[in-house]
């Protein structure tokens, strides 16, 4: 990855940060160009160690797709553990299910991030003197001087925030043959409630699947 792409990463992740709106950002997506299908029903399997997360996340993504008109079925049902689970026992699964399509989600990489706000100084002048910035010359040598010319400062320190940014990859799957149909990479800040982080992710990635016209 070029250093321009990293620092376009990084933009994109303080923008998450400081912008407070969606939690996700894609950072980049693929999509195979000799596929030629539409997807209808899509066997969704969520990689997770955490299995009362991996459950929200596909109910959600199961309810978005129905929203572009995809059945969706969650692997919980049939997979009671995603970390034990291998190809063979994901294959007999979506056969008996008729999927036509599989989406694998895994996180690849955490890491903290720190956003820095600056402190700042602000000033005014006391009654009569009208407003001002600070300005510290000649006479704060006398005390009548710089009483007669005396300033109310507001000091704001700077604060350092953290937070955790977790790099997932989905990728989509056919059914029939094995391929690659499409493959993304996005980050999530990790802040505030769960389910809000899971729908702005699910959102993000449903969009682009859509935009590539998959689904």
């Amino acid at each position: 990855m070029t250093r321009v792409q990293l620092c376009c990463i990084a933009m994109a992740i303080a923008g998450l940060i400081l912008s407070g709106c969606s939690s996700t950002a894609l950072i980049g997506s693929w999509r195979n160009p000799e596929y030629t299908g539409q997807i209808n029903k899509v066997y969704i399997v969520g990689v997770s160690k955490q299995e009362t997360q991996r459950r929200i996340f596909e109910d959600a993504f199961g309810e978005q797709l129905l929203q572009y008109g995809v059945q969706a079925i969650p692997s919980y049902r049939d997979i009671p553990e995603s970390e034990k689970v291998d190809r063979e026992i994901i294959d007999a699964k979506v056969r008996a299910n008729g999927a036509d399509a599989v989406l694998l989600t895994r996180i690849l990489d955490e890491r903290i991030e720190k956003v820095v706000q600056p402190g700042r100084i602000s000033g005014y002048r006391s009654a009569g003197y009208g407003y001002g910035g600070y300005d510290p010359p000649p006479y704060y040598r006398r005390y009548d001087s710089y009483y007669a010319r005396r300033y109310e400062m507001t000091y704001e320190p700077a604060t350092v925030s953290k937070f955790k940014v977790i790099t997932f990859e989905s990728n989509l799957y056919s059914a029939a043959t094995g391929e690659l149909i499409w493959s993304a990479q996005l980050e999530t800040v990790m802040e505030g409630r769960m389910q809000k982080m899971v729908q702005d992710f699910i959102r993000t990635v449903t969009r682009d699947l859509s935009s590539q016209g998959l689904i």
